[in-house]
């Protein structure tokens, strides 16, 4: 019944009074309008703040594992043997026991032998072949918050393993052309005669690739493994890790949407996941004077708004007084007003948002790109919320003094 009197409340105060009604109206749309243009241009005009970044380049990126590493009972294993009287890798194999036989005869032989776990579950990782349109699908919900990427996996059938990059990583390999590696040997010696030598050609997987340079590690370890450029990769390689790297424009809503297409994508084949870290003290662009602004001159309006709403509040002291001797109760008063001020307000805040949205905010847009990446879910959520709980506070204080006066004053004062 108290709904059906708080719209009977609001048809009857636009039939009486359309002016003050429409006043109501537009003034709530210009100060909704005015609070998020303010906060997108203040946003966007506002430089970051001079914080160091010291984010690692894994912390800056999406991030998927697909190994299983168990290094308790893993079956998976990998050794590399390198005899240092002939100067040639002697064995790269997964037999375990072979490997031990060569390690038994270091002191006699000189071997270097390198042993270590592959993921338990390599042979159910999945291959290249299979991995790149799911790949290309993330890439293009990345769109130009792209900056890089790096997969690392493994040549099956040499157990060779790859380090694949693009984007930005690229600047670190200068010497990568067109189907070129850097080729790495984890081995203190430089003048180790591995057999291979830069501008051999490699065949991995189903492509040969160009040696560009052959560095070695400083450990006194075998190892091997490449490096090349990610659309060069080979359809047979198997994907161990993935890691593409974006920039800090990434709103919460994109952020949340990526995250969510590569957990779809990949679902069933790991839940090793990792966003990347927001920047030091804030995402993007912020200031705390962003919103205090926003919600000052929120602030003003409703203020004002409440000076309007006495005086509606005062030409209604007939009807409030017929309510108290029809034994309506204070608080149901104050429940029937406030609701009723409320609607209206909630409804010039979405036609407000709308017209901002779809008109003011693409307009400003074209003039300052970083205006647009403001707005995520969070900010509207924020000036949402703060808009609905000071018009509540405010509208309160406005309406309590009328409805606490007694039945005797309202009818002296209304004249009944």
């Amino acid at each position: 019944m108290w709904i059906k009197l708080i719209f009977l409340n609001i048809g009857n105060f636009l039939k009486n009074k359309p002016v003050l009604f429409v006043f109501i109206i537009i003034s709530q749309i210009i100060c909704i309008i005015s609070a998020f243009t303010v906060a997108g241009m203040m946003d966007a005009v506002t430089q970051p703040p001079d914080v160091e970044d010291d984010r690692s380049i894994w912390e800056k990126a999406f991030q998927v594992d697909f190994g299983n590493y168990n290094y308790e009972d893993s079956e998976k294993f990998l050794g590399i043997v390198f005899d240092s009287n002939s100067r040639k890798i002697v064995y790269r194999g997964t037999d375990e026991t072979v490997f031990s036989e060569y390690q038994k005869a270091v002191p006699a032989n000189n071997y270097l032998c390198y042993g270590g776990e592959l993921p338990s579950n390599l042979d159910e990782l999945p291959k290249y072949k299979d991995f790149k349109e799911k790949l290309d699908r993330i890439l293009k919900a990345v769109g130009t918050h792209y900056l890089g990427i790096c997969i690392t996996g493994y040549v099956p059938t040499e157990y060779f393993s790859y380090y694949s990059i693009s984007g930005e990583e690229a600047q670190y390999f200068p010497d990568l052309d067109k189907n070129g590696i850097t080729f790495s040997i984890k081995e203190s010696l430089k003048n180790m005669d591995i057999g291979i030598n830069e501008g051999d050609t490699l065949k991995l997987g189903n492509t040969e690739y160009k040696i560009n340079q052959i560095s070695y590690g400083e450990h006194g370890n075998v190892g091997t493994e490449f490096t090349m450029r990610s659309e060069d990769i080979d359809d047979t390689f198997t994907v161990i890790y993935m890691r593409i790297q974006v920039d800090d424009t990434l709103t919460g809503d994109e952020l949340g949407t990526i995250s969510d297409m590569i957990q779809k994508e990949f679902q069933g084949l790991t839940t090793n996941f990792e966003e990347p870290k927001p920047k030091p003290l804030m995402e993007k662009q912020f200031n705390n004077m962003i919103y205090v602004v926003s919600f000052i001159l929120m602030a003003v309006m409703m203020l004002n708004l409440s000076r309007l709403y006495t005086y509606i509040l005062a030409k209604r002291k007939n009807t409030l007084c017929i309510c108290s001797l029809c034994g309506g109760t204070k608080a149901k008063i104050f429940a029937i007003l406030l609701t009723e001020i409320m609607l209206i307000l909630i409804f010039s805040y979405i036609i407000g948002f709308l017209i901002f949205r779809f008109g003011i905010m693409q307009m400003i847009g074209t003039i300052y790109p970083t205006f647009l990446e403001f707005f995520d879910l969070r900010i509207c959520s924020i000036i949402l919320g703060s808009y609905v709980i000071f018009s509540t506070f405010v509208m309160s204080l406005c309406i309590l003094p009328m409805i606490n006066k007694s039945v005797n004053e309202l009818r002296r004062e209304s004249g009944i």
